[in-house]
């Protein structure tokens, strides 16, 4: 298989042996090495965690590499492999089902520590963020409950304080009686305890009502992160344990779950490949899935693949090309408590040895064959009660030098960011539920952003933000994103921002003009829907460059609203004209869908009669046409192609300065043939019921024009009327003609 493959992965214990394991709690089926149940090497660990009566819980604590670990600010996750074997005999997520556990204890041993309470007595004088000490029992440290809802001055509501769950061995009675701090008395508590270990961190991954396979899972967790339990004062710099701890409530009689290898690390590195043999997400799969690893950070199912860890394609000193291509896949990144920054594509290269990341491919103006990333969701819970579900998130760093990304016709979502390089493109592709994309002078165009996350835990401000290198980003579409661009560079918009398309989602703006904006801008043939008046926070336009600025809008585009911040002001110059024709009879009655076409002629701005070249992909027709001067959305008449399903008016869109595409019927011969010509439509179609066929647009210079108008089928039939005039660059041009019967 293409690719070289190494990884940053740390064994805390390969699970061949039953040694350097500590039980704390007790079990129901002992340990026991068994070659039947492996994902790595030889063997896995069994055991069976059981309860009669109550909560049975046990952990099971594999001995670090060396005492006294220190994991802290190395970005250092924990993995590690489980197979649960009975599920509904386990506790509920929220509950503690199955987790894992890190002390910085050489030899834990078993406390309980509070999961939640329910209010027994209100008490009196009560004020919410009180902390109410549990009395009673036998304990090392306390259990402190912080009042988060009073009613006329009495209790109704509680939760545990995330650093004091308390350390007992011998439990108070419920209902518990409580001190406090502030003025109020009287509250009692009924507490429900939970099993945990000294010194300890613990992260829920799993229960009966969460957990939906009975595959083995490699479950990730942040070693610096906040815990859903902390028993009593671990200390991450001195760690000594690490692994599963289980909670069941229900007899089992037979071994509940089987574990394998666990590690700590972040992930792995990809090299090599060429674009002739590039690396694909199944080789990668193939290194991480061998028997002698297991890294869980790729693993896949029913097609689809579970992503765990960080994905490194090539380095700053590799000496040959890493190239990854892969097409038509489906990944999703697993919904475990890690870092909000820990799942990430992280290209890298080095002079003369680029690294280049590929999904998709793109030719002919046409994207296929893209991939779909996402994040799945993870419950979150505190206090024995889920608070709801929490996104995985992951990002995008391709911006080291170096390093191409090429992202065609794909769909993303959860990222939280992406980063590239100038001379990186992303077409075609949907990002939804994601952060702000940094381009740096990359290529974006005929992208869909669909919904910017501006909540936890992605946070994000823009949708697209331009802070260095001017990028091109064209043809784009903009739906409930606030706000949508930041242009923060001292760069000119025109040409730059061609054809895109912002659509409100009923808060916000669309753009955002930074300081280091230019004081003239022009924004050609772009639409805003559904914004706000002027000088409202959900205009479309937000001015908050301190200074004095004027927009030109060309190509046919709305005239925004806009708002001005501090010190700003705002001067729009809208120069679209209208070009209007008015179809009547004789007697002056209005010619419903009469067939108008007015083209350019001579002497203007507007292509006519220009010698182009087609080719064609699948059903788009890709126009190569020198400074065709034509926005999205305008018309072209094309003639004098052989192939005569290239010849007719079509609507197009701009692919840059010289080509655009338009939709062509059947499969003609590519690339045409004959002496194919070109020339502006200003207006083709039917006339409405008014008789009336219209559109504006700007245009640099006066325009002379023809053209005809046509009805030759339906109950009425009219001689064809000839058409001629000049649209002024200022006025537009409006004209009314009469069409004679034809008998």
């Amino acid at each position: 298989m293409p690719g070289t493959f190494s990884n940053d992965m740390t064994v805390v214990n390969a699970a061949e042996l039953t040694t350097n394991y500590l039980v704390v709690g007790s079990l129901k089926t002992s340990m026991a090495a068994n070659d039947d149940y492996k994902i790595e090497g030889t063997y896995g660990i069994t055991f069976g965690v059981s309860s009669g009566t109550g909560t049975g819980t046990s952990s099971v604590l594999a001995a670090t590499p060396s005492a006294n670990l220190n994991l802290t600010g190395s970005g250092y996750h924990f993995f590690q492999w489980i197979k649960g074997f009975a599920w509904p005999s386990m506790a509920a997520h929220a509950a503690g089902g199955i987790g894992i556990a890190i002390s910085s204890d050489a030899t834990p041993t078993a406390i309980r520590c509070n999961l939640s309470a329910t209010i027994a007595a209100g008490g009196s004088s009560y004020a919410v963020n009180d902390e109410l000490t549990v009395s009673g029992g036998t304990q090392t440290q306390q259990a402190i409950f912080i009042v988060t809802a009073v009613s006329g001055g009495a209790v109704t509501a509680v939760t545990p304080k995330a650093t004091q769950r308390g350390a007992y061995t011998v439990l108070p009675a419920n209902p518990a009686s409580t001190t406090t701090g502030g003025s109020g008395s009287g509250c009692t508590l009924t507490v429900t305890w939970i099993y945990s270990t000294t010194n300890t961190k613990e992260w829920w991954v799993g229960g009966a009502d969460t957990v939906v396979t009975d595959g083995w899972v490699n479950y990730v967790m942040d070693i610096d992160g906040t815990p859903d339990l902390q028993a009593t004062s671990p200390s991450m710099s001195s760690v000594d344990r690490m692994g599963p701890r289980v909670t069941a409530i229900a007899v089992s009689k037979i071994a509940t779950h089987v574990i394998d290898v666990s590690r700590y690390g972040t992930g792995i590195t990809i090299n090599d490949g060429t674009s002739g043999s590039p690396v694909t997400f199944a080789d990668i799969l193939s290194y991480d899935n061998n028997n002698t690893r297991a890294l869980g950070v790729i693993v896949s199912s029913n097609g689809i693949y579970f992503l765990g860890g960080k994905f490194y394609f090539g380095t700053t000193s590799q000496t040959a090309v890493t190239y990854f291509k892969d097409t038509g896949k489906t990944l999703v990144y697993q919904g475990f408590p890690v870092n909000v920054g820990f799942y990430e594509i992280k290209l890298a290269g080095v002079v003369s040895y680029t690294t280049t990341f590929q999904l998709g491919n793109y030719s002919g103006g046409v994207a296929s064959g893209g991939c779909t990333f996402k994040g799945a969701d993870r419950y979150s819970h505190y206090g024995g009660a889920s608070t709801g579900l929490v996104p995985a998130v992951w990002k995008l760093t391709g911006d080291s030098s170096n390093t191409v990304c090429k992202l065609y016709g794909s769909t993303f979502t959860e990222m939280s960011s992406a980063n590239l390089r100038s001379d990186s493109e992303v077409r075609f592709c949907t990002f939804q539920n994601f952060g702000t994309i940094t381009p740096n002078g990359a290529t974006l165009d005929s992208n869909t952003f669909l919904d910017l996350r501006t909540t936890s835990p992605i946070s994000a401000s823009y949708a697209v933000m331009v802070i260095t290198a001017t990028p091109i980003i064209t043809n784009c579409t903009y739906i409930n994103c606030a706000t949508a661009l930041k242009w923060e560079i001292n760069a000119n918009t025109n040409g730059k921002l061609d054809g895109s398309s912002f659509i409100s989602g009923g808060t916000g703006h669309a753009i955002e003009l930074g300081t280091n904006i230019p004081t003239d801008i022009t924004i050609n043939a772009v639409t805003f829907t559904g914004y706000g008046a002027d000088e409202t926070t959900d205009a479309a336009i937000y001015n908050n460059s301190g200074k004095s600025i004027t927009i030109n809008i060309t190509g046919g585009g709305t005239s925004p609203t806009v708002r001005n911040g501090t010190g700003a002001s705002t001067t729009v110059v809208a120069g679209a004209v209208t070009v209007t024709v008015t179809v009547k009879d004789i007697d002056g009655n209005n010619i419903q869908d009469a067939r108008v076409l007015v083209t350019a002629t001579s002497g203007g701005s507007m292509p006519y009669n220009v010698t182009v070249t087609i080719s064609r992909s699948g059903s788009t027709a890709t126009v190569s046409h020198t400074a065709h001067g034509m926005a999205t959305n305008d018309k072209v008449q094309i003639k004098g192609a052989n192939e005569i399903e290239y010849n007719g008016v079509y609507v197009i869109t701009k692919i840059n300065n010289d080509s655009y595409s338009y939709t062509v019927g059947g499969a003609p011969s590519t690339p045409a043939t004959g002496t194919i010509k070109a020339t502006y439509a200003a207006l083709f179609g039917l006339t409405s019921a008014s008789g009336v066929i219209t559109m504006s647009r700007v245009f640099t210079s006066s325009q002379p024009i023809t053209g005809k108008s046509r009805k030759s089928t339906g109950s009425s039939l009219y001689k064809t009327a000839n058409i001629i005039g000049t649209i002024s660059s200022s006025a537009g041009f409006d004209t009314t003609i009469q069409m004679i019967p034809d008998e």
